[in-house]
Protein backbone atom coordinates (compact mmCIF):
# COMPACT_ATOMS: atom_id res chain seq x y z
CA UNK A 1 0.00 0.00 0.00
CA UNK A 2 2.83 2.39 0.89
CA UNK A 3 4.49 1.75 -2.51
CA UNK A 4 1.24 2.47 -4.33
CA UNK A 5 0.75 5.67 -2.32
CA UNK A 6 4.26 6.86 -3.23
CA UNK A 7 3.62 6.08 -6.92
CA UNK A 8 0.30 7.96 -6.75
CA UNK A 9 2.01 11.00 -5.17
CA UNK A 10 4.70 10.98 -7.89
CA UNK A 11 2.06 10.78 -10.62
CA UNK A 12 0.09 13.67 -9.08
CA UNK A 13 3.24 15.80 -8.83
CA UNK A 14 4.16 14.96 -12.44
CA UNK A 15 0.64 15.87 -13.58
CA UNK A 16 0.77 19.22 -11.73
CA UNK A 17 4.20 20.04 -13.18
CA UNK A 18 2.99 19.13 -16.68
CA UNK A 19 -0.03 21.39 -16.31
CA UNK A 20 2.16 24.23 -15.07
CA UNK A 21 4.56 23.83 -17.99
CA UNK A 22 1.78 23.65 -20.55
CA UNK A 23 -0.17 26.49 -18.95
CA UNK A 24 2.84 28.78 -18.68
CA UNK A 25 4.05 28.04 -22.19
CA UNK A 26 7.67 26.91 -21.87
CA UNK A 27 10.74 28.56 -23.30
CA UNK A 28 9.42 29.42 -26.76
CA UNK A 29 5.80 30.42 -26.24
CA UNK A 30 6.27 33.95 -24.92
CA UNK A 31 6.27 33.46 -21.14
CA UNK A 32 8.20 31.82 -18.32
CA UNK A 33 7.44 28.36 -17.05
CA UNK A 34 6.76 29.86 -13.61
CA UNK A 35 7.76 32.96 -11.62
CA UNK A 36 9.41 32.87 -8.21
CA UNK A 37 8.43 35.66 -5.81
CA UNK A 38 10.77 38.63 -5.72
CA UNK A 39 13.26 38.59 -2.87
CA UNK A 40 12.36 41.40 -0.48
CA UNK A 41 15.28 43.68 0.35
CA UNK A 42 14.57 46.28 3.03
CA UNK A 43 17.03 49.13 2.44
CA UNK A 44 18.16 51.26 5.38
CA UNK A 45 19.00 54.99 5.32
CA UNK A 46 22.75 54.26 5.33
CA UNK A 47 22.54 52.01 2.28
CA UNK A 48 22.71 48.67 4.11
CA UNK A 49 19.80 46.25 3.96
CA UNK A 50 17.94 43.40 5.55
CA UNK A 51 17.13 40.26 3.57
CA UNK A 52 14.98 37.52 5.12
CA UNK A 53 15.52 39.29 8.46
CA UNK A 54 19.32 39.11 8.23
CA UNK A 55 21.47 42.24 8.12
CA UNK A 56 23.57 42.87 5.01
CA UNK A 57 26.37 45.06 6.33
CA UNK A 58 27.71 46.07 2.91
CA UNK A 59 26.11 49.06 1.23
CA UNK A 60 23.92 48.03 -1.68
CA UNK A 61 23.00 51.66 -2.42
CA UNK A 62 24.86 54.87 -1.73
CA UNK A 63 23.02 57.27 0.63
CA UNK A 64 23.11 59.96 -2.08
CA UNK A 65 21.26 57.60 -4.45
CA UNK A 66 18.71 56.81 -1.76
CA UNK A 67 18.06 60.54 -1.32
CA UNK A 68 17.51 60.94 -5.06
CA UNK A 69 15.06 58.02 -5.07
CA UNK A 70 13.25 59.58 -2.09
CA UNK A 71 13.08 62.93 -3.90
CA UNK A 72 11.26 61.13 -6.72
CA UNK A 73 9.06 59.46 -4.04
CA UNK A 74 10.21 56.02 -5.18
CA UNK A 75 9.35 53.73 -2.29
CA UNK A 76 9.77 50.42 -4.08
CA UNK A 77 12.24 49.54 -6.82
CA UNK A 78 11.69 46.10 -8.31
CA UNK A 79 13.82 44.29 -10.88
CA UNK A 80 12.52 41.17 -12.61
CA UNK A 81 14.36 38.85 -15.00
CA UNK A 82 12.17 36.78 -17.24
CA UNK A 83 11.29 35.49 -20.67
CA UNK A 84 11.16 38.82 -22.49
CA UNK A 85 13.92 40.72 -20.73
CA UNK A 86 15.06 42.50 -17.59
CA UNK A 87 12.24 44.67 -16.27
CA UNK A 88 12.37 47.63 -13.91
CA UNK A 89 9.41 48.87 -11.87
CA UNK A 90 9.18 51.92 -9.61
CA UNK A 91 6.25 51.87 -7.21
CA UNK A 92 4.80 49.10 -9.40
CA UNK A 93 4.97 51.22 -12.57
CA UNK A 94 6.85 49.81 -15.58
CA UNK A 95 9.83 51.70 -17.01
CA UNK A 96 11.75 51.05 -20.26
CA UNK A 97 13.51 47.69 -19.97
CA UNK A 98 16.24 45.52 -21.47
CA UNK A 99 14.60 43.34 -24.12
CA UNK A 100 15.80 39.95 -25.36
CA UNK A 101 14.61 36.87 -27.21
CA UNK A 102 16.07 33.45 -27.95
CA UNK A 103 18.40 34.64 -30.73
CA UNK A 104 19.71 37.58 -28.70
CA UNK A 105 20.23 35.35 -25.68
CA UNK A 106 22.23 32.85 -27.75
CA UNK A 107 24.40 35.68 -29.09
CA UNK A 108 25.09 36.89 -25.55
CA UNK A 109 25.98 33.34 -24.55
CA UNK A 110 28.57 33.19 -27.31
CA UNK A 111 30.00 36.55 -26.25
CA UNK A 112 30.33 35.42 -22.63
CA UNK A 113 32.10 32.23 -23.64
CA UNK A 114 34.49 34.12 -25.94
CA UNK A 115 35.26 37.13 -23.76
CA UNK A 116 38.46 36.59 -21.75
CA UNK A 117 38.67 37.05 -18.00
CA UNK A 118 35.09 36.07 -17.05
CA UNK A 119 35.11 33.53 -14.18
CA UNK A 120 32.86 30.52 -14.76
CA UNK A 121 31.96 31.82 -18.22
CA UNK A 122 30.40 28.53 -19.37
CA UNK A 123 28.32 28.27 -16.21
CA UNK A 124 27.00 31.82 -16.65
CA UNK A 125 26.31 31.30 -20.35
CA UNK A 126 24.45 28.05 -19.71
CA UNK A 127 22.35 29.74 -17.00
CA UNK A 128 20.99 32.47 -19.29
CA UNK A 129 18.30 30.34 -21.00
CA UNK A 130 17.05 29.25 -17.59
CA UNK A 131 16.60 32.87 -16.54
CA UNK A 132 14.10 33.13 -19.38
CA UNK A 133 12.26 30.03 -18.22
CA UNK A 134 12.14 30.73 -14.48
CA UNK A 135 11.24 34.28 -13.50
CA UNK A 136 13.43 35.77 -10.75
CA UNK A 137 13.41 39.15 -9.09
CA UNK A 138 14.34 41.41 -6.22
CA UNK A 139 12.18 44.11 -4.66
CA UNK A 140 14.01 46.93 -2.88
CA UNK A 141 11.81 48.54 -0.24
CA UNK A 142 13.26 52.00 0.32
CA UNK A 143 12.97 54.02 3.53
CA UNK A 144 10.03 56.44 3.48
CA UNK A 145 10.98 59.93 4.73
CA UNK A 146 9.15 61.35 7.70
CA UNK A 147 5.99 63.19 6.75
CA UNK A 148 5.58 61.24 3.50
CA UNK A 149 2.65 58.85 3.25
CA UNK A 150 3.38 55.24 2.38
CA UNK A 151 2.03 54.26 -1.01
CA UNK A 152 -0.28 51.33 -1.62
CA UNK A 153 1.88 49.61 -4.25
CA UNK A 154 0.31 46.64 -6.06
CA UNK A 155 2.16 43.35 -6.15
CA UNK A 156 3.94 42.31 -9.33
CA UNK A 157 1.62 40.12 -11.43
CA UNK A 158 3.66 39.34 -14.53
CA UNK A 159 5.87 40.77 -17.25
CA UNK A 160 4.54 43.94 -18.84
CA UNK A 161 5.90 44.06 -22.37
CA UNK A 162 5.57 47.25 -24.40
CA UNK A 163 2.55 47.95 -26.54
CA UNK A 164 3.41 48.16 -30.28
CA UNK A 165 3.06 51.72 -31.56
CA UNK A 166 3.07 53.37 -34.95
CA UNK A 167 4.07 57.04 -34.78
CA UNK A 168 2.04 59.46 -36.86
CA UNK A 169 5.19 61.03 -38.30
CA UNK A 170 8.97 60.97 -38.08
CA UNK A 171 10.00 63.28 -35.24
CA UNK A 172 13.80 63.07 -35.56
CA UNK A 173 15.73 62.26 -38.70
CA UNK A 174 16.05 60.25 -40.77
CA UNK A 175 19.74 60.36 -39.86
CA UNK A 176 22.19 57.55 -40.58
CA UNK A 177 25.84 57.86 -39.57
CA UNK A 178 28.21 55.36 -41.14
CA UNK A 179 31.38 57.41 -41.33
CA UNK A 180 33.04 56.77 -37.96
CA UNK A 181 35.69 54.05 -38.26
CA UNK A 182 38.76 52.96 -36.31
CA UNK A 183 41.90 51.65 -38.00
CA UNK A 184 44.20 48.83 -36.81
CA UNK A 185 46.07 51.31 -34.57
CA UNK A 186 42.87 52.46 -32.87
CA UNK A 187 42.85 55.88 -34.50
CA UNK A 188 39.49 57.39 -35.42
CA UNK A 189 38.68 58.27 -39.03
CA UNK A 190 35.68 60.47 -39.79
CA UNK A 191 34.39 60.55 -43.36
CA UNK A 192 37.76 59.30 -44.58
CA UNK A 193 39.73 61.99 -42.72
CA UNK A 194 41.99 60.94 -39.80
CA UNK A 195 40.75 62.48 -36.56
CA UNK A 196 44.26 63.76 -35.83
CA UNK A 197 44.11 65.89 -38.98
CA UNK A 198 40.87 67.49 -37.75
CA UNK A 199 42.31 68.41 -34.36
CA UNK A 200 43.45 71.93 -35.42
CA UNK A 201 39.86 72.79 -36.38
CA UNK A 202 38.74 71.81 -32.86
CA UNK A 203 41.30 73.94 -31.04
CA UNK A 204 43.65 71.00 -30.52
CA UNK A 205 41.01 68.83 -28.84
CA UNK A 206 41.76 65.12 -29.07
CA UNK A 207 39.18 62.90 -30.76
CA UNK A 208 38.51 59.33 -29.58
CA UNK A 209 41.07 56.57 -29.97
CA UNK A 210 41.25 52.96 -28.80
CA UNK A 211 44.04 51.66 -26.54
CA UNK A 212 45.90 48.39 -27.05
CA UNK A 213 43.78 46.45 -24.54
CA UNK A 214 40.54 47.47 -26.25
CA UNK A 215 41.94 46.57 -29.65
CA UNK A 216 43.01 43.16 -28.33
CA UNK A 217 39.54 42.54 -26.89
CA UNK A 218 37.87 43.54 -30.16
CA UNK A 219 40.21 41.18 -32.00
CA UNK A 220 39.43 38.30 -29.62
CA UNK A 221 35.70 38.82 -30.09
CA UNK A 222 36.15 39.39 -33.86
CA UNK A 223 34.21 42.64 -33.63
CA UNK A 224 34.10 44.32 -37.04
CA UNK A 225 31.19 46.71 -36.58
CA UNK A 226 28.64 47.83 -34.00
CA UNK A 227 25.28 49.25 -35.03
CA UNK A 228 22.67 51.08 -32.99
CA UNK A 229 19.27 52.06 -34.39
CA UNK A 230 16.01 53.42 -33.06
CA UNK A 231 12.56 52.10 -33.90
CA UNK A 232 9.08 53.04 -32.62
CA UNK A 233 9.33 50.74 -29.60
CA UNK A 234 12.97 50.92 -28.63
CA UNK A 235 16.63 50.87 -29.55
CA UNK A 236 18.26 47.92 -31.29
CA UNK A 237 21.92 46.95 -30.87
CA UNK A 238 23.82 44.73 -33.31
CA UNK A 239 27.31 43.27 -33.26
CA UNK A 240 28.58 42.11 -36.68
CA UNK A 241 24.96 41.97 -37.90
CA UNK A 242 24.06 39.75 -34.93
CA UNK A 243 21.28 41.20 -32.72
CA UNK A 244 22.01 41.77 -29.03
CA UNK A 245 19.62 42.72 -26.21
CA UNK A 246 18.33 46.26 -26.67
CA UNK A 247 16.06 48.77 -24.95
CA UNK A 248 12.27 48.52 -25.23
CA UNK A 249 9.80 51.28 -24.49
CA UNK A 250 6.41 52.70 -25.38
CA UNK A 251 4.79 56.05 -24.71
CA UNK A 252 3.49 54.93 -21.31
CA UNK A 253 6.84 53.68 -19.98
CA UNK A 254 8.63 56.76 -21.36
CA UNK A 255 6.14 59.00 -19.57
CA UNK A 256 6.76 57.11 -16.32
CA UNK A 257 10.50 57.60 -16.76
CA UNK A 258 10.10 61.27 -17.60
CA UNK A 259 8.09 61.92 -14.43
CA UNK A 260 11.05 60.87 -12.28
CA UNK A 261 13.95 62.53 -14.08
CA UNK A 262 13.77 65.75 -12.10
CA UNK A 263 15.27 63.99 -9.07
CA UNK A 264 18.31 62.80 -11.02
CA UNK A 265 19.13 65.71 -13.38
CA UNK A 266 20.03 68.85 -11.46
CA UNK A 267 20.79 71.16 -14.39
CA UNK A 268 17.53 72.85 -15.50
CA UNK A 269 18.68 73.33 -19.11
CA UNK A 270 19.65 69.65 -19.45
CA UNK A 271 16.42 68.54 -17.81
CA UNK A 272 14.39 70.71 -20.16
CA UNK A 273 16.22 69.30 -23.20
CA UNK A 274 15.71 65.68 -22.04
CA UNK A 275 12.04 66.31 -21.28
CA UNK A 276 11.58 67.65 -24.80
CA UNK A 277 13.51 64.73 -26.32
CA UNK A 278 11.81 61.78 -24.61
CA UNK A 279 8.35 62.19 -26.21
CA UNK A 280 10.04 62.28 -29.62
CA UNK A 281 11.75 58.88 -29.26
CA UNK A 282 8.92 56.72 -30.68
CA UNK A 283 9.06 58.72 -33.92
CA UNK A 284 12.86 58.94 -34.11
CA UNK A 285 14.66 57.46 -37.12
CA UNK A 286 18.34 57.48 -36.11
CA UNK A 287 21.02 54.88 -36.72
CA UNK A 288 24.79 54.74 -36.53
CA UNK A 289 27.42 52.17 -37.49
CA UNK A 290 30.94 52.19 -36.04
CA UNK A 291 33.46 50.14 -38.01
CA UNK A 292 36.65 48.70 -36.50
CA UNK A 293 38.19 47.55 -39.78
CA UNK A 294 39.47 50.93 -40.96
CA UNK A 295 36.81 51.07 -43.69
CA UNK A 296 33.21 52.32 -43.38
CA UNK A 297 30.52 49.67 -43.49
CA UNK A 298 27.74 51.91 -44.72
CA UNK A 299 27.32 55.38 -46.20
CA UNK A 300 26.33 58.38 -44.10
CA UNK A 301 22.92 59.78 -45.04
CA UNK A 302 21.69 62.77 -43.07
CA UNK A 303 18.79 63.82 -45.31
CA UNK A 304 17.14 67.19 -44.87
CA UNK A 305 17.96 69.01 -41.62
CA UNK A 306 15.46 71.49 -40.24
CA UNK A 307 16.86 74.06 -37.81
CA UNK A 308 14.24 75.88 -35.72
CA UNK A 309 15.15 79.32 -34.36
CA UNK A 310 13.07 81.03 -31.68
CA UNK A 311 12.04 84.66 -31.44
CA UNK A 312 15.06 85.43 -29.26
CA UNK A 313 17.47 83.86 -31.76
CA UNK A 314 17.95 80.67 -29.75
CA UNK A 315 18.45 77.50 -31.78
CA UNK A 316 15.70 75.28 -30.40
CA UNK A 317 16.19 72.09 -32.39
CA UNK A 318 18.15 70.51 -35.24
CA UNK A 319 16.54 67.68 -37.23
CA UNK A 320 13.94 67.45 -34.48
CA UNK A 321 16.53 67.03 -31.72
CA UNK A 322 15.98 69.58 -28.93
CA UNK A 323 19.11 71.55 -28.04
CA UNK A 324 20.12 72.91 -24.63
CA UNK A 325 19.71 76.60 -23.91
CA UNK A 326 22.61 78.88 -24.74
CA UNK A 327 22.96 78.12 -28.46
CA UNK A 328 21.75 81.17 -30.36
CA UNK A 329 22.23 83.28 -33.46
CA UNK A 330 23.46 86.84 -32.96
CA UNK A 331 20.63 89.25 -32.15
CA UNK A 332 21.61 91.69 -34.88
CA UNK A 333 21.45 88.92 -37.48
CA UNK A 334 17.92 88.00 -36.41
CA UNK A 335 16.89 91.66 -36.53
CA UNK A 336 18.29 92.17 -40.03
CA UNK A 337 16.65 89.00 -41.34
CA UNK A 338 13.37 90.10 -39.78
CA UNK A 339 13.67 93.53 -41.34
CA UNK A 340 14.17 91.81 -44.71
CA UNK A 341 11.04 89.68 -44.09
CA UNK A 342 13.09 86.46 -44.25
CA UNK A 343 11.38 83.62 -42.39
CA UNK A 344 13.28 80.70 -43.93
CA UNK A 345 16.81 80.14 -45.22
CA UNK A 346 17.84 77.12 -47.25
CA UNK A 347 21.29 75.72 -47.98
CA UNK A 348 21.72 72.72 -50.24
CA UNK A 349 25.19 71.32 -50.94
CA UNK A 350 25.56 69.09 -54.00
CA UNK A 351 28.57 67.69 -55.88
CA UNK A 352 28.31 70.52 -58.43
CA UNK A 353 27.70 73.46 -56.06
CA UNK A 354 25.70 75.23 -53.35
CA UNK A 355 22.13 76.46 -53.77
CA UNK A 356 20.90 79.12 -51.33
CA UNK A 357 17.29 80.21 -50.85
CA UNK A 358 15.44 82.80 -48.79
CA UNK A 359 11.71 82.19 -48.29
CA UNK A 360 12.15 79.39 -50.85
CA UNK A 361 13.29 81.89 -53.49
CA UNK A 362 16.67 81.22 -55.06
CA UNK A 363 19.60 83.51 -54.29
CA UNK A 364 22.90 83.59 -56.22
CA UNK A 365 24.44 80.13 -56.12
CA UNK A 366 28.02 78.83 -56.27
CA UNK A 367 29.08 76.18 -58.79
CA UNK A 368 32.36 74.27 -58.81
CA UNK A 369 34.19 71.24 -60.16
CA UNK A 370 37.05 69.06 -58.94
CA UNK A 371 39.75 71.30 -60.38
CA UNK A 372 38.34 74.49 -58.85
CA UNK A 373 37.93 72.85 -55.44
CA UNK A 374 41.57 71.78 -55.47
CA UNK A 375 42.46 75.45 -55.88
CA UNK A 376 40.25 76.35 -52.91
CA UNK A 377 41.88 73.61 -50.82
CA UNK A 378 45.30 75.04 -51.62
CA UNK A 379 44.19 78.46 -50.36
CA UNK A 380 42.20 77.37 -47.31
CA UNK A 381 44.56 74.66 -46.01
CA UNK A 382 47.36 76.96 -44.79
CA UNK A 383 44.77 79.33 -43.27
CA UNK A 384 43.30 76.62 -41.00
CA UNK A 385 46.51 74.70 -40.38
CA UNK A 386 45.64 71.68 -42.53
CA UNK A 387 47.30 70.23 -45.57
CA UNK A 388 45.60 70.97 -48.91
CA UNK A 389 45.06 67.23 -49.44
CA UNK A 390 43.11 66.93 -46.17
CA UNK A 391 41.01 70.01 -47.00
CA UNK A 392 40.35 68.71 -50.52
CA UNK A 393 39.28 65.35 -49.11
CA UNK A 394 37.03 67.05 -46.55
CA UNK A 395 35.43 69.27 -49.19
CA UNK A 396 34.84 66.25 -51.43
CA UNK A 397 33.10 64.50 -48.53
CA UNK A 398 30.89 67.51 -47.82
CA UNK A 399 29.96 67.76 -51.50
CA UNK A 400 28.81 64.14 -51.58
CA UNK A 401 26.89 64.07 -48.29
CA UNK A 402 23.85 65.72 -49.83
CA UNK A 403 23.55 68.30 -47.04
CA UNK A 404 20.17 70.03 -47.14
CA UNK A 405 19.59 72.55 -44.34
CA UNK A 406 16.37 74.50 -43.81
CA UNK A 407 16.56 77.21 -41.14
CA UNK A 408 13.13 78.26 -39.84
CA UNK A 409 13.33 81.81 -38.49
CA UNK A 410 10.79 83.75 -36.44
CA UNK A 411 7.95 84.34 -38.89
CA UNK A 412 6.24 87.59 -39.78
CA UNK A 413 3.13 88.23 -41.86
CA UNK A 414 5.20 89.91 -44.57
CA UNK A 415 7.67 87.01 -44.70
CA UNK A 416 4.91 84.41 -44.92
CA UNK A 417 3.34 86.29 -47.83
CA UNK A 418 6.68 86.38 -49.62
CA UNK A 419 7.09 82.58 -49.74
CA UNK A 420 6.74 81.07 -53.20
CA UNK A 421 7.64 77.80 -54.83
CA UNK A 422 11.29 76.81 -54.56
CA UNK A 423 13.36 77.97 -57.51
CA UNK A 424 16.14 75.76 -58.82
CA UNK A 425 19.38 77.00 -60.35
CA UNK A 426 20.59 75.04 -63.37
CA UNK A 427 24.24 73.98 -62.78
CA UNK A 428 26.75 76.03 -64.75
CA UNK A 429 29.02 74.35 -67.31
CA UNK A 430 32.46 74.79 -65.74
CA UNK A 431 34.51 73.18 -68.50
CA UNK A 432 37.92 74.80 -68.42
CA UNK A 433 37.14 76.87 -65.30
CA UNK A 434 39.66 76.62 -62.44
CA UNK A 435 37.81 78.67 -59.79
CA UNK A 436 34.32 78.39 -58.28
CA UNK A 437 31.67 80.26 -60.26
CA UNK A 438 29.02 82.46 -58.65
Amino acid sequence: MQARAKILIILVIALIVSLVLVGRGGGTSGSTWFNLPSVKVNVQENGTAKVFGFNVNSQILQPAMIQQLQTANIQKLEIRIGYNGIFIYTNGEALPYVEWDQTKTENVQELIRTMPGIPNANLIANALPWLRKIGLGAALNLPVPQGVASLNIPRWKGETVVSPETPAATTIGPIHIGSLVFDKDGQAIIEGIPAAALSPLLGGAALPSLDANTLALLGTLDVQAVKIATHPNGINLMLNDQPLPGIAYDSESLAALQAQLGAFISDPATLDMVNNLIPLLPGADISAVVSFTGEPVEKTEIGSLTVVVGDDGSVQSVAGVPLPAGIALPTDVIQKLGAANVSALGLKVQPEGIAITANDRALPSISWNDQSMQLVAGLVGPMVGLSPDVVDQGLATVRNLGIDVNVQLPASAEAAAAVTETQVITPVDLSGMTVPFI
